[in-house]
C-alpha cells in the first residue's frame, strides 16, 4: 500500500479505505512526506499510517520518503512508535530536500523507537542519506551515529547506509568505501555488542553491514 499526498484523494476513497476493519494481507506501506497544510502543519498521512498499521496483522515493512520536519513529527508519535517497535521487521527511510546528516536521521529513527519499553524487532534498516558528504561524512560521525544505532536495535541482522551523492564520492578522497576499510571503524562497531567480527561491504556511496 501507498501512502502519499491525500489532497489529490477523493474523500469518498478516503472513508472507504478506512471503513475496512483488517487487511490481513497487507505486509508492506510506502509512506511519502505530506506538503504543510494552510497552518504550516505536517503530518496528516502519519494519522491514515496507524489507522491502517493498527488493522494490518502482518504488516512487518515500512518503506518512508520525507524531509526532517515530516521526520521529526513521526517520531513524536508515541502510539505508533510503540506499534512499530512490535511489528516493524524492515524499515527503509530516505530523506528528500532535507539536507540530511547520518546524525539527523539517526535521531528521528532513535526516538520513534524510543516509545516502547520493548526491544524493538527490526532485523534490517537502510537510511539513505541526501545531506552532502562534505557536511558530516567522517570516521567520528559514523562511528558514533552507528553505534547508537546498534544500541537501539538489539535484533538487527542487516544494516544499509546510503549517500544519494554517489557522482561526487567516486572521486572524493572521503568516502563510505575509504573510512569503511578504515579497521578502527569496524572495531569499533564490534565492541558495544561483544560481535567477534563483522561482515560488511561497502562501495564509495554505500556500506551494508551484516551482523
Amino acid at each position: 500500500m501507498e501512502i502519499y499526498e491525500l489532497d489529490y484523494v477523493k474523500d469518498e476513497v478516503i472513508q472507504q479505505l478506512e471503513a475496512v476493519p483488517c487487511w490481513h494481507r497487507l505486509r508492506k506501506i510506502n509512506l511519502e512526506g505530506d506538503f504543510p497544510d494552510d497552518n504550516g502543519i505536517v503530518g496528516e498521512n502519519i494519522a491514515h499510517l496507524l489507522h491502517i498499521a493498527k488493522r494490518s496483522p502482518n504488516f512487518h515493512e515500512l518503506y518512508i520518503k520525507s524531509d526532517l520536519d515530516f521526520g521529526r513529527v513521526l517520531s513524536s508519535n508515541i502510539e505508533l512508535g510503540i506499534l512499530l517497535s512490535s511489528q516493524i521487521e524492515i524499515l527503509y527511510f530516505k530523506t528528500k530536500d532535507a539536507d540530511c546528516s547520518l546524525k539527523d536521521l539517526v535521531r528521528i529513527v532513535d526516538k520513534l523507537f524510543s516509545h516502547s519499553t520493548s526491544t524493538p524487532h527490526l532485523k534490517q534498516l537502510t537510511l539513505n542519506i541526501d545531506g552532502h558528504p562534505d557536511v558530516w561524512l567522517t570516521t567520528r560521525h559514523l562511528i558514533r551515529w552507528l553505534e547508537k544505532v546498534f544500541k537501539r536495535f538489539q535484533e538487527l541482522i542487516h544494516f544499509t547506509l546510503y549517500c544519494q551523492y554517489e557522482e561526487f564520492l567516486q572521486d572524493s578522497p572521503i568516502s563510505l568505501s575509504e573510512l569503511a576499510s578504515e579497521s578502527s571503524v569496524m572495531s569499533s562497531l564490534s565492541r558495544p555488542r561483544r560481535i567477534g567480527s563483522l561482515s560488511y561491504r561497502y562501495k564509495p556511496h554505500s556500506l551494508d553491514i551484516w551482523l
